[in-house]
C-alpha cells in the first residue's frame, strides 16, 4: 500500500493512504484532532480520575496511532493502569509515520516502543508501555483480537 506526508490548510501533516483515497484527521491534524474527538469528547480524563482498576480502550484501527497516543498521553497523569486494544489489518500506516516522525510530531515519546513492535512483530515493552500485536480487523467482523497496547503510559 502506498502512504506520503500532506500538507492540511493548517500547516501540520496527515497521513495519506492512496488504497483508500483518506487523509488521516484531515480536518484540525492528526495531534488534535485526537485530543478533541479521543479524548475530550469521550470525556477520558475525567473517566480515567473516576476509575479504578484496568481502564480497557478499544480503538478501531490503528491507523498512524494518533488516537492510540492522544489516549496514552492523557493516561499518564492517573494513576490506573491502561490496556489499549487498536484493531486493524495492517501496520502500514505507523511503519510509514514513524520515518517521516518529523512531520508527524505526536508520535514523539513513542518512537522506540512503537519501533520495536514493528521490528518484533508481536511484542514490544519498557518501563511504562508494553505493545502485542496481531494484524486482524474488529472481532465483530468475525476475527480475532488484534493489535494491543498493554499496561502503562507511554514517555514523552
Amino acid at each position: 500500500m502506498s502512504y506520503k506526508l500532506v500538507q492540511l490548510r493548517n500547516g501540520t501533516h496527515a497521513v495519506y493512504a492512496a488504497a483508500y483515497d483518506e487523509k488521516m484527521h484531515p480536518g484540525l491534524g492528526p495531534a488534535a484532532e485526537a485530543e478533541e474527538v479521543y479524548v475530550r469528547q469521550l470525556k477520558l480524563r475525567e473517566r480515567l480520575r473516576d476509575h479504578s482498576g484496568e481502564f480497557v480502550i478499544w480503538d478501531i484501527g490503528l491507523g498512524a496511532a494518533a488516537n492510540a497516543t492522544a489516549a496514552l498521553r492523557a493516561a499518564r497523569e492517573f494513576n490506573c493502569p491502561i490496556r489499549l486494544v487498536s484493531f486493524d489489518d495492517t501496520t502500514g500506516p505507523l511503519e510509514f509515520a514513524l520515518q517521516n516522525i518529523s512531520a508527524l510530531e505526536y508520535l514523539q515519546g513513542y518512537e522506540a516502543p512503537l519501533a520495536e513492535l514493528l521490528q518484533l512483530q508481536g511484542r514490544a515493552a519498557n518501563k511504562n508501555l508494553e505493545v502485542e500485536t496481531r494484524k486482524a480487523p474488529h472481532p465483530a467482523c468475525g476475527h480475532p483480537l488484534p493489535i494491543r497496547w498493554g499496561e502503562g503510559r507511554g514517555e514523552g
